[in-house]
C-alpha cells in the first residue's frame, strides 16, 4: 500500500493505490483536463497522444474503490463533455474531436474485442427487415455526436458512436429482427435507475405476456449511458409497459417507488398471485400512485412487488403467511378380505361375542382385545416418539388382524401407503387394468371382428387430509371398488361391470384408525369331486364326478390410519416409529389372549361357584321339607 499526492496549482487530486489488487479511491475537485490526462497515463502506464489543449476542468467524487482500468472510463466522461473522445491507434491512445471527420475513428466489426477506446465505428447487417425502418427505431439511442448512415444494397448499417451505445444498439437491432416484426418504444427515466427499472418489467411482462409466443414477446434494453429503457415487442403490449414506468418514474406524486422480490419455498408462486391480485384489487386507494403492481416469476417461484415501502412491506407479511411450510401426514392402508364364517367360530372360540363379519366383526374383536396389559401400554407410551393418544386402540386392532390371520379368518390383499399434504388430495389404486370385449361382428366374407378396451378393475381409495390441531386430523375419504361381474349379456357376451362407492368424512385422534366396510361382492365358487381314477375315464368318468357350486360372499373392508409428521422430522422418522409399533403388536396380543384366558378360567370358576351354591341350596331346601311338622290332616291320613 501506497499513498501519493499531488497538488496542482488548479485544483488538488487525491488517490490511494492498493498495488495487491490495483484499485484506487480516487477524488478530485477542479482538475485541469489536461492535468487529468497526464494522470490517467501514468497510472495506466500507457501513452496518450494530444493534438490540442483541451481547456476546462472537471470533478470526480467517489466513495468506493475503482479499479486502475476504470480510470480510462473517467477520462472518457470527461473528455466526452468537452466534445472529444478517446480512440485507440496501435499502441498509444488519441483524443480527437467528436465533431470532426470520423475517418479517425477506428472501424470494428461483431468479432471485434473490447478496447480501451470508446467512439468506434461499427458496421453490421439487418436481416429481414428494413433497415430504413431499424434505423428509424433506433436513431434516438445514439448520442448527439453520433452518426448512422445506411446502405441498402447491403441492408447493413455503419454507426460512429461510443462503445455503450454501440452495444445497446446491436442489442435492440437483434431482438427487433427475429422473426417477427417488432415496434419499439424508448423511455427516458428522471428518478428510478434503468437496471431496478428492467428487472421489474422484465417480471411484469413474463407474468402479463406469453414470452412462448413470439408476437407477445417483450424486451426490455437499458441503455445506462442515458439512463433509458428501450421496450421491444407488440405494439400494445409495450405501450402497456411503458405508461406503467412512465407513471412509476413520475416525481409529481411524491411517492417513492421501491421493489422487492419475494422467494417462495413451500408455495407455488402462481397460486399466492391470484390471492395478491384479490387483495389488492379489492382495496381502494386515495391515491392511484399508491397502488402496488404485484407479478410473479414462475421460473424462480417468485413474486415481485412494485410500490411504496409500506405496501410492499404489507404484501411481504402476507406473502410469509402464505408460504408457512405445510403440514404433511402420512396415510396407511390396509385392504382385507374378511371371511364370514370364520370370524364368527374365531370370536366363540377366544369368548368374544357378537362379533359379525364386516367392519363391526373387526370392531368387536378390538374391543375384546382391548386393555391387553397396561404395563406393555406404558413400556409403548415411552419407546414410541409419535404423539398417539389412543395408542392401546391402535395396538388392539392391529392385534385383532394379526389373530384372524393366523386362523385364516381373513387375507391381506395390500398395505399401501401414501405421504399427503395438508389439504391436498392424494389417492391409492390397487388392482390392474384388464381388457374386455365391447363388440363382435361378422364381415360380408364371414371374418369375425372382435373390439376390446382396457378398463381398470380394482380398489382406488383418495383421502385428503385436514389438521386442525396438534393430534387431531379430518380425513376426506373416498373408496371406489370396480369389477367385472362373472355373469355374462345373454345377447352380447360383453361382461358387465360392478362398481361401489363409498364417500366418508372422519375426525380422528393421530393414529387412530377409521374402518370402512360394505364392499361386497358376491362369488360363484365351482368344485370339482370325483373318484381317483375312475372320474378320469372318458365319457363313463362322468358318473364318478360331481361339479357342486357354491356362493360366497367376498367382504373387503379398509383400515385407513392417519399419521402426522411431527416438526422437524421427516418420513423415515415416522416409519422407523411404526416399524417398533408394529412389531408390539404381537406381545400384545400374547397379553391379551392370556386375559382372555384367565378371564374365561374366572368365569369357570364363578359358575362352578354359583353351581355348588345352588346344589347347597336345593339340598338345604331338601332337609328343610323333611324336617317340617306335619299338618293334622297327614297326621289322621296315616
Amino acid at each position: 500500500m501506497r499513498l501519493i499526492s499531488k497538488i496542482l496549482l488548479a485544483g488538488i487530486f487525491a488517490f490511494q493505490l492498493n498495488a495487491a489488487n490495483d484499485e484506487i479511491n480516487i477524488n478530485f475537485k477542479d482538475l485541469k483536463v489536461m492535468d487529468l490526462i497526464k494522470i490517467t497515463s501514468k497510472i495506466i502506464d500507457k501513452n496518450i497522444l494530444v493534438n490540442e489543449e483541451i481547456k476546462g476542468n472537471v470533478d470526480f467524487i467517489s466513495n468506493k474503490p475503482v479499479h486502475k482500468d476504470e480510470l480510462i472510463k473517467i477520462l472518457g466522461f470527461a473528455l466526452e463533455d468537452k466534445g472529444y473522445s478517446l480512440v485507440q491507434s496501435n499502441d498509444m491512445l488519441r483524443i480527437v474531436k467528436t465533431t470532426a471527420s470520423n475517418s479517425n475513428v477506428p472501424i470494428v466489426n461483431n468479432n471485434a474485442a473490447d478496447s480501451l477506446y470508446w467512439m468506434v465505428t461499427e458496421v453490421f447487417t439487418v436481416k429481414d427487415a428494413d433497415v430504413d425502418y431499424v434505423a428509424s427505431k433506433i436513431r434516438h439511442l445514439l448520442s448527439k455526436d453520433a452518426k448512422m448512415v445506411t446502405n441498402k444494397d447491403s441492408n447493413a448499417l455503419v454507426i460512429t458512436d461510443f462503445k455503450d451505445n454501440i452495444t445497446t444498439v446491436k442489442q435492440v437491432v437483434t431482438i427487433m429482427t427475429s422473426g417477427a416484426n417488432k415496434d419499439t418504444v424508448i423511455v427516458e427515466l428522471r428518478n428510478i435507475d434503468a437496471v431496478e427499472a428492467k428487472k421489474n418489467l422484465d417480471a411484469i411482462a413474463k407474468s402479463k405476456f406469453n414470452d412462448k409466443i413470439e408476437t407477445q414477446k417483450v424486451t426490455v434494453v437499458e441503455n445506462r449511458d442515458n439512463n433509458s429503457l428501450v421496450i421491444i415487442g407488440e405494439k400494445g403490449n409495450i405501450n402497456y409497459l411503458a405508461r406503467y414506468i412512465k407513471n412509476v418514474d413520475n416525481d409529481t406524486s411524491l411517492i417513492k417507488k421501491d421493489s422487492k422480490v419475494f422467494p417462495l419455498r413451500n408455495v407455488e408462486a402462481i397460486n399466492v398471485i391470484k390471492i395478491l391480485d384479490s387483495v389488492v384489487g379489492k382495496k381502494t386507494y386515495a391515491d392511484p400512485n399508491r397502488k402496488p403492481l404485484v407479478s410473479v416469476d414462475e421460473e424462480s417461484n417468485a413474486i415481485v412487488v412494485m410500490g411504496p415501502s409500506d405496501e410492499i412491506e404489507a404484501i411481504g407479511t402476507l406473502v410469509t403467511e402464505l408460504d408457512k411450510e405445510k403440514g404433511q401426514v402420512y396415510v396407511q392402508a390396509r385392504i382385507i378380505e374378511v371371511n364370514d364364517k370364520l370370524i364368527d367360530e374365531i370370536g366363540v372360540k377366544y369368548g368374544i361375542f357378537g362379533g359379525t363379519a364386516g367392519s363391526n366383526g373387526l370392531a368387536t374383536f378390538s374391543s375384546g382385545l382391548n386393555r391387553g396389559g397396561k404395563t406393555l401400554i406404558t413400556d409403548v407410551t415411552n419407546t414410541i416418539g409419535l404423539k398417539i393418544p389412543n395408542i392401546e386402540s391402535g395396538l388392539a386392532l392391529g392385534a385383532s388382524l394379526n389373530l384372524l390371520k393366523e386362523n385364516q379368518a381373513l387375507d391381506v390383499v395390500s398395505e399401501p401407503s401414501v405421504l399427503a399434504v395438508n389439504n391436498k388430495e392424494s389417492s391409492i389404486y390397487v388392482g390392474e387394468k384388464i381388457s374386455i370385449q365391447t363388440s363382435s361382428s361378422v364381415t360380408d366374407g364371414g371374418t369375425s371382428r372382435t373390439n376390446y378396451q382396457r378398463e381398470d378393475v380394482g380398489l382406488t381409495l383418495k383421502v385428503k387430509p385436514r389438521i386442525s390441531s396438534e393430534e387431531k386430523v379430518t380425513l376426506e375419504i373416498s373408496t371406489l371398488l370396480e369389477g367385472i361381474k362373472e355373469t355374462k349379456d345373454s345377447t352380447s357376451g360383453n361382461p358387465d361391470t360392478l362398481k361401489k362407492e363409498i364417500k366418508t368424512t372422519a375426525i380422528l385422534n393421530n393414529g387412530e384408525s377409521v374402518i370402512i366396510g360394505g364392499l361386497i361382492e358376491n362369488r360363484n365358487e365351482t368344485t370339482n369331486q370325483k373318484v381317483p381314477v375312475l372320474g378320469d375315464i372318458p365319457v363313463m368318468g362322468s358318473l364318478f364326478r360331481n361339479d357342486l357350486t357354491t356362493m360366497s360372499k367376498k367382504n373387503l373392508v379398509v383400515i385407513v390410519t392417519p399419521y402426522m409428521i411431527p416438526k422437524a422430522k421427516d418420513i423415515t422418522y415416522v416409519r422407523n416409529q411404526l416399524a417398533e409399533l408394529k412389531g408390539m403388536e404381537d406381545k400384545y396380543l400374547q397379553d391379551s389372549l392370556i386375559r382372555l384366558k384367565e378371564d374365561a378360567v374366572k368365569k369357570k370358576i364363578d359358575a362352578k361357584k354359583r353351581e355348588d351354591k345352588l346344589k347347597a341350596l336345593d339340598k338345604e331346601l331338601s332337609k328343610d321339607e323333611d324336617t317340617a311338622p306335619k299338618s293334622v290332616s297327614e297326621t289322621s291320613g296315616n
